[in-house]
Formats: structure tokens, sequence, C-alpha cells
């Protein structure tokens, strides 16, 4: 839960054991108080007397300024500057409005020097708490956003003048006035007052963030340039797996395809084959070949014949080389092809001459 942080102002002092010091405080009050949110808008927080007075600071560190993050144990000793010594139960009624007040003792140099030079004059308590943000308005007629409830007191910083928050009265008991420096953070310890301006840095400072920005830069250019060839790699990769996966779902119909072409050519040229012919291992130029040769054994097949050629010399074959009386006279008909070869009792060489010019083209 986001801690909320509200001031006061420091009082008289009285030594305390070990060199450091004891300061009377009003660390904070009840009623309605503005918070700026980071973005600038304001928000009305009303705390509940019942609820302020229930919140006991005793034992809470004292630190400078308030710490980002808030005290932990693991920071107490790098924050801490002395802790609340007591917390009284009663509040203390100034201008009509109810405080909560307690002693701290400082113990550390730092703090102890800030004090005595009057730079650390006011107190601003930081604390954890519920916020019910049903909005309304209090029994005086004031307007509020938001409840704190169930408050959990974290530490009680100290800070110099306007930086207490619940107004000038939250101090080491001095001054009166109010300022609204308070902030509502929903993500870190918020500070009740503006942090006093930073030194200017120094030039080397200036140029090796100046360093820093420009390697910034050219780090991220060529991050963004990887990434664009790892973007077009993947890009790749993807259309390629697309279509590996489209080959591979076409695989097996293209698989049955050839089987059955397969199936049908060897159907077809089984009835012109030698009787001990094996198709195991055979191409299919192989198997045109083979048979081509069974039908003509004076037929050299040249690397030149096309399987086009095979084809029709096969097809020729089966039409006129069909069993018959390779003794009797081939039947004549009207064709050129037939006349030339009337007569003939050589089947192989009828085949031959009708087919001898399928090579340039011609029908």
């Amino acid at each position: 839960m986001p801690v909320i942080v509200d001031s006061a102002v420091l009082g008289k002092v009285r030594p305390a054991p070990g060199g450091g010091i004891i300061i009377p405080a009003r660390i904070g009050r009840a009623g309605v108080q503005a918070y700026r949110r980071p973005d600038g808008t304001t928000v009305r927080a009303y705390r509940p007397a019942e609820e302020v007075f229930a919140a006991d600071f005793t034992g809470a560190p004292i630190t400078i300024g308030h710490p980002e993050g808030g005290v932990s144990p693991g920071t107490w000793l790098q924050h801490a500057r002395g802790s609340v010594r007591s917390q009284e139960k009663d509040p203390v009624v100034v201008d009509g409005k109810q405080w909560a007040q307690a002693d701290l003792q400082v113990s550390a140099s730092d703090a102890l020097n800030g004090v005595a030079t009057r730079t650390l004059t006011e107190c601003s308590c930081a604390y954890d708490c519920t916020r019910d943000w049903t909005p309304g308005v209090t029994e005086d007629g004031e307007p509020y956003d938001v409840v704190f409830r169930n408050l959990k007191p974290n530490h009680v910083a100290l800070g110099g003048n306007g930086f207490a928050r619940a107004g000038r009265d939250a101090k080491v008991l001095i001054s009166d006035g109010e300022t609204m420096n308070d902030v509502l953070s929903d993500t870190f310890y918020a500070a009740d007052s503006v942090d006093p301006p930073a030194a200017p840095p120094a030039p080397a400072d200036v140029a090796a963030l100046a360093k820093l920005v420009n390697d910034s830069t050219a780090a991220l250019t060529a991050v963004r340039a990887e990434n664009d060839v790892l973007t077009a790699k993947l890009a790749a990769a993807e259309t390629t797996v697309a279509k590996l996966t489209a080959d591979a779902a076409a695989l097996p119909q293209q698989i049955a395809d050839g089987v059955k072409a397969e199936l049908a050519f060897r159907t077809k040229m089984l009835p012109l084959m030698p009787k001990d012919f094996s198709f195991d291992g055979k191409s299919q130029r192989d198997v045109r070949v083979a048979a081509v040769t069974k039908l003509d054994p004076k037929f050299v097949v040249a690397d030149s014949v096309t399987d086009t050629y095979l084809d029709a010399y096969i097809e020729a074959a089966s039409k006129y080389a069909a069993p018959h009386d390779h003794n009797a006279d081939l039947p004549v008909n009207d064709s050129a092809d037939d006349k030339n070869c009337a007569g003939s009792k050589d089947p192989a060489k009828h085949i031959s001459d009708s087919t001898k010019d399928m090579w340039k083209g011609n029908k």
C-alpha cells in the first residue's frame, strides 16, 4: 500500500543521552487536507480524529527529507537520524485544529546541525493507510474526496521552512501558516514538500550524460536494424513453412496419382513385353525400349529418340502387329503407308516404315 506523508513543525529542544536532543513537535492533525497528485490535480483527504490519534509513531525513525520508498529494516541504518521518543495520547488544539504531538529524539550530527542552524525547522510524518474513496462532507461542512483510515506509521522526516504539509504549526513549535506541498501517490512514498532545487550538474557530468544518450541511441538503432533483419528472416521462414506444409498436404494424393499412372502404364505395356521381363528397377523409358526391341530387334534406340516417338511406335505395333498369320499378305487400304507396304510379310518393317518420319513432327 502506498504511503501518505503529512507534515508539522519542530519546537524547543532539550538534551538527550549520547549528545542528542529531544524536540517536541506537532507531527500531524485531523480534518480535511488537500493533496496534490503527480499530474497536478488536487485530492481533498479527510482524516477523522479517531484515526489520527490511534496511529502511534513511537519508535518510528527520524529522517532528513522523505527517502524514496520509505524506511525498512534494510535501509534503516542509511536513513535513520533518530527516532520518535514518545507520542501524547490526547490531541493538542491549536487554532481550533486537533494536533498529534510527539517528542522527537535527534541523534545524528547532520540532523543536529540542521536543527541548530535552523535549516531543519519542520517535520512531516509518513504512513500507510486504507483509502475509502467515498466522497462526503465532514460535520464541519468541509467536502472531501477520500477518507484515510487505519494509519500505519513509517517515519517522521525533518525539513526546512515550508516543508510541513499539515501547516506551519506542524513544526518544532515556532511559527504559523500553512502550505499545500503534499503529494498523494499510488506508487511510492510521497514527500510532503517540494524538494530544494538541485545544484546544476558539472560540465563533465553533462558531457558524460550526453555520451551516454548518444551511445544509447546508437545501440537502440543497431537493435532496431537487427530486429528488422530478424523480422524479414522470420517472414521468409513462415513462407517456407507454409509452402512445405502445402506440399506435405498434397503429397499423399500425388503419390496415389503416381501409383495409379504407373499401374496403368504397366497394364498397357505388359502384353508387349518379353515373357521373362521384370518391371522391377526399370524406368518407363526402359520399358518402352524393351517393348520396341522385342517388336523389332533391328531397331536401335538412340538417345535422341524421344519417348513420344517410342509411344507412337508401340501404338503402331499394337495396331499392325496384332496376332495374325505373318505369312499372309497384310490388308491393304487406301492409305499411302498401307499401299507402300501391301503384300509385306514383315510386320516390323511395316511398323518401321509407317513411323520413320514421326521424329520430324509429321503425322
